[in-house]
């Protein structure tokens, strides 16, 4: 017996193979169909669905026959297993897997299906909601992490969900009527969220439990080399159907993150932002920019990481006769994202100011989306300021040819104050220059930098006031004529004497910079420490001198080598700012550029309410470790139906990690294998699995491809005699799964084990391997030669714990 934890170490030897295989008259596996002793992950095994087990085959057949099925796979319903909330009734499933455990198997399969359960049925999905998402999606947890509680010591495999391709307007519906279908959701945009929980759940309490996406079927075409369209749709996670995300970063020792990304927003603005995480949450938060004119798209990305609902109140402040405030309430559900497009909520043609209060904590983004003038196109995202200021600085900005620079300023006080404005150049550019603005009260200032200073100058600014305001510095730019887009920073409240950037790369379609204002009176030297992504080298040192009261512009790719992942650390014993403006031709398909704020310190924990996977965006968490000892970190992702993921990962020491969102919680993220379902002829079962790997593999999807379900096909009712005995014996034999080992498949589960009553299938379409009353068809032989050849693995216990 094993315990599931337990490593295999039986294996037949080749030539008893080969001896039993021409006994049986089956093809031999051969020593490559062999797996050496290793866990349940690396078996090669034919299992067998047996439904009702305990009253039909343990009480029908002899247990002669029932050693034989080794490898059981188990459909479980969540409406049969928790009637009720909170209530979780393990009777029958309890007999079934104790029956099989009692003769002796190797290996259990669990598919984890539904119906929902009446008493979370969503309404809103009428007469799909028996098999759609519940009301609440912790709920689908809370049951896979309560079967995995459960069973995690005798089950190997879990699937999530059957056959979620046959949704409510799949093909299956049209072709025979809304009662076939077994996802009551949409399968390209609800799958997803049922798969990452399930996983989630499953992996937080049986690590070792191999978790299956469900079959990606769609269509019952005989052709071998079709099938795979689904899957490769919802696989690309850079192209499908989108899922917006928030994260909350907690590690065990001060780190510093930021999240690019890189975008076609609706497939016609290219581009990409960026921004420092928060490292608090707070119940206020402003931005000075905005705008719903012609060509602008304006977002607001609400993050509620509290587990309880909080409300926030809006206050829209526009420009110059665009008419009054404009207030707004928006309820944010426990650990959630909400998303809020502005332009709906003020209308169009506005520049807009806002500012966000609540009474419990919360952190918010604004994303922008836009075509400049109508001919440079991309988008920026800020992090709002979680407070007013007197003195807001800028170390970035320029009015070079190809640059349009602009200062947004909201005033949210009830009177007008005075901002004084000091622009500082880059060498040889010529003394500070000063201006003075007037702010009306409860409003927001637009100003265009080029018109105060002149072109072709690289310009630093320095904004204060006796009344607390609120500054951002948007820019919209050609980048050397070729890389059009824009980028947008909440300025500095305080120079700091440490800087640190997350992010940062000299590949090739990347330009990057360090933009350093020196607000001192005297000249400053600046050290920098360059970190560099994993295998890339070691730490780079470096030194810097400002000038007194100037902008200093350092092209990193300069400084370091080509194709490097870099973060940077920079310190000084006075008082300074940095920015890190980057330009890019993102995979030589999405040009434009982006830019932040520094991070003027370490912290160990950070929020970002912006974030999305798919939709034609590719989301990344840059994590850059200063400490001399590895970090462990764990993020936590806000979904807006509630949906709660977390991952842990690990920061090398004095380095800088980049995780692929869309990978990490996407479908490659969110399963160890994909199953699939032959509905094929079974002469095609095995060229249908060569292609679908070969197509899989060819598009980067490198999970192993496991065949959970294959049977007589019930679709072939035109061909005369295919419902013969005999055609089934070859089925389940050489022709059928014979070719499914052949094309490399290495775990296959039979659909099933016995006839339903009074002797077929629903359909008169398929045989079990046994007949109702218990007497085996032809075929269980060929089962039993194939078990014969493989493996038999070391035995579970005989019951559970």
């Amino acid at each position: 017996m094993r315990l599931k934890s337990i490593q295999g170490i039986f294996i037949l030897t080749a030539v008893f193979v080969l001896a039993l295989s021409l006994l049986v008259g089956l093809p031999g596996l051969g020593q490559d169909g062999l797996e050496a002793a290793g866990g349940a992950k690396d078996w090669t095994l034919l299992g067998l669905d047996a439904r009702h087990y305990s009253t039909n085959m343990a009480a029908k057949v002899s247990l002669s026959d029932r050693q034989w099925i080794r490898h059981h796979k188990v459909y479980m319903r969540w409406d049969q297993v928790q009637p009720s909330q909170g209530t979780y009734d393990w009777t029958f499933f309890d007999q079934e897997i104790n029956s099989r455990l009692a003769d002796g198997c190797d290996s259990i399969l669990l598919l984890l299906h539904g119906g929902t359960p009446a008493w979370c049925q969503d309404a809103s999905y009428g007469d799909f909601a028996p098999k759609a998402p519940p009301t609440n999606l912790a709920y689908w947890y809370d049951f896979c992490a309560a079967v995995a509680q459960r069973y995690g010591p005798v089950v190997d495999f879990y699937e999530i969900w059957n056959e979620p391709g046959w949704d409510r307007d799949s093909w299956a519906v049209q072709e025979f009527g809304p009662d076939i279908y077994h996802f009551g959701g949409q399968v390209e945009t609800e799958y997803l969220p049922i798969l990452q929980l399930g996983y989630a759940a499953i992996k937080d309490n049986d690590p070792t439990g191999q978790v299956m996406c469900g079959s990606l079927i769609y269509t019952l075409t005989d052709d071998p080399n079709v099938g795979a369209d689904l899957t490769l749709q919802l696989f690309n996670e850079v192209d499908r159907p989108g899922q917006n995300v928030s994260v909350e970063v907690k590690a065990d020792k001060p780190i510093v993150a930021e999240r690019p990304m890189y975008f076609n927003y609706s497939g016609a603005w290219s581009g990409g932002h960026d921004v420092l995480g928060a490292n608090a949450a707070s119940n206020q938060w402003y931005f000075a920019e905005g705008c719903t004119r012609g060509g602008f798209d304006q977002w607001l990305c609400l993050q509620n990481p509290n587990t309880t609902a909080v409300t926030v109140d809006a206050t829209y402040m526009f420009g110059p006769g665009q008419g009054d405030n404009q207030v707004a309430s928006y309820d944010l559900p426990p650990n959630s994202r909400t998303t809020i497009k502005v332009n709906d909520q003020v209308g169009p043609d506005k520049d807009v100011s806002l500012a966000l209060t609540s009474s419990g904590d919360f952190i918010a983004e604004r994303p922008m989306y836009f075509n400049y003038n109508g001919v440079w196109s991309g988008g920026h995202d800020v992090l709002g300021a979680d407070a007013a200021s007197g003195w807001w600085y800028f170390a970035e900005g320029t009015t070079r040819n190809g640059f349009d620079e602009y200062l947004c300023l909201q005033n949210p006080n009830p009177e007008a104050i005075a901002v004084n404005a000091t622009y500082m150049f880059g060498p040889g550019q010529g003394g500070n220059q000063a201006m003075s603005y007037t702010l009306p009260p409860n409003s927001r200032t637009t100003i265009k930098v080029n018109d105060q200073v002149g072109p072709e100058k690289d310009v630093s600014v320095a904004l204060s006031s006796s009344g607390d305001f609120i500054a951002e510095r948007p820019m919209y730019f050609n980048y050397q004529g070729v890389w059009a887009g824009g980028h947008d920073v909440v300025g500095a409240n305080q120079a700091g004497k440490d800087w640190y950037f997350a992010e940062g790369t000299t590949r090739n379609g990347f330009d990057e910079y360090l933009c350093l204002q020196n607000p001192n009176p005297e000249a400053i030297a600046v050290n920098a420490t360059y970190m560099f992504g994993p295998g890339q080298g070691d730490n780079q040192l470096m030194s810097y001198t400002l000038d007194p009261h100037s902008r200093t512009t350092i092209k990193v790719n300069d400084q370091v080598e080509p194709e490097k992942d870099v973060s940077v650390a920079l310190t000084s014993d006075k008082d300074f700012i940095a920015e890190r403006p980057m330009y890019f031709d993102y995979n030589g398909v999405w040009p434009g550029g982006h830019d932040v704020l520094g991070a003027n310190g370490a912290s160990d924990t950070w929020y970002f309410a912006e974030g999305c996977t798919g939709f034609s965006i590719q989301e990344y968490l840059c994590l850059q470790n200063p400490n001399p000892e590895a970090v462990a970190v764990d993020l936590t992702f806000m979904m807006i139906r509630g949906e709660v993921l977390e991952k842990r990962v690990a920061l090398p020491p004095n380095s800088r990690t980049t995780l692929d969102i869309n990978m990490l919680i996407g479908f490659h993220g969110s399963c160890d294998m994909l199953a699939i379902h032959p509905y094929k002829s079974p002469w095609n079962w095995g060229p249908h699995y060569a292609y679908m790997t070969r197509t899989f593999q060819a598009h980067n999807i490198r999970h192993e491809v496991t065949v959970t379900e294959c049977g007589w096909p019930n679709h072939h009712d035109t061909v005369q005699g295919v419902y013969s005995e005999e055609k089934q014996a070859e089925a389940i034999g050489a022709q059928g799964i014979g070719g499914l080992f052949g094309a490399g498949c290495k775990k296959i589960w039979v659909y099933r084990a016995m006839d339903e009553d009074p002797g077929t299938s629903w359909d008169d379409a398929y045989y079990g391997l046994f007949k109702y009353q218990g007497n085996p068809h032809p075929s269980w032989y060929q089962y039993v030669g194939w078990q014969q050849q493989l493996p038999d693995y070391p035995n579970l216990p005989n019951s559970l714990p």
